[in-house]
């Protein structure tokens, strides 16, 4: 969906995504509303700073440096635990190119094939090109696809779609407050033009993908690009815009362990209601 402004976009990875009738929205009971930041600012959970073009070489992987923000930041919320994921992984296993990818690939990718140590796949000196990056040179390749796998039998990952791209501007806002109490989101944006007060404009289509910590007034990025933080004016429509849910599986039954608890709850209402 192309906003009014049609300048071009500067593309540094995004690639919009295409219509899905079984993509998941919020308010459809497809996530769980587990509250874990009621007012909405997710500043104290912010993760490892990394950028995205390092020595001139330029990933276009955005997607996966903003989706690893994402789970970053909800695992130090949710679990206490402060991970630094890899983005080259996450590149690599979703499909990722120099020319960038659709953030419901990546999404996709994390539930497919899990996530890794940073430095079990770092952006290591050895690397000189994008072909490089998304190689597994330096790295074991068996040993990284093990420890995706050992992720995935430890959490389970779901995401989902803020907000329909047509809606209006104050719908996507009032959407993306509620959503934030359950996740930082990811979203879409024109990368990047500021206005002489020092805030950042939409200047025309997007061509960034990146993560939203906290709408108040205005709209806080955590950004693969220096300067990490930026600030984003009121009226900087989204057109995407992505929250996640990470849950820890039980050892025995592989579902969510607070629904574990749920069940034996109940059971034992039954019970008593029986006797």
């Amino acid at each position: 969906m192309k906003p009014e402004n049609k300048i071009a976009p500067i593309n540094f990875g995004f690639i919009e995504p295409p219509s899905n009738p079984e993509d998941y929205y919020l308010g459809g009971g497809n996530l769980p509303r587990n509250i874990l930041q009621e007012n909405g600012d997710w500043t104290d959970s912010l993760p490892t700073e990394e950028r995205q073009n390092i020595r001139e070489i330029e990933t276009s992987n955005c997607t996966s440096f903003g989706c690893t923000s994402q789970i970053e930041m909800y695992e130090y919320k949710a679990f206490g635990e402060k991970n630094n994921y890899s983005d080259r992984w996450l590149g690599i296993v979703a499909g990722t190119t120099a020319k960038g990818n659709d953030p419901s690939n990546v999404y996709e990718a994390v539930r497919k094939f899990g996530l890794i140590p940073e430095e079990m796949l770092p952006w290591s000196e050895d690397i000189k090109t994008a072909e490089d990056y998304y190689s597994f040179k330096g790295a074991d390749k068996e040993a990284c696809y093990r420890a995706g796998r050992e992720w995935l039998s430890k959490k389970s990952f779901l995401h989902q779609w803020v907000f329909n791209h047509s809606a209006p501007l104050s719908e996507k806002i009032n959407n993306m407050k509620v959503a934030l109490k359950y996740s930082p989101l990811c979203v879409d944006v024109y990368a990047w033009q500021m206005d002489d007060k020092g805030f950042y404009v939409r200047g025309g289509q997007s061509g960034h993908w990146t993560t939203c910590y906290n709408v108040k007034d205005f709209e806080y990025i955590f950004d693969s690009y220096f300067p990490h933080g930026k600030i984003l004016t009121p009226d900087f429509n989204f057109y995407f815009c992505k929250r996640i849910s990470v849950e820890k599986l039980s050892t025995f039954t592989k579902v969510p362990i607070e629904r574990v608890w749920e069940t034996w709850f109940n059971k034992i209402i039954n019970l008593l209601k029986i006797s």
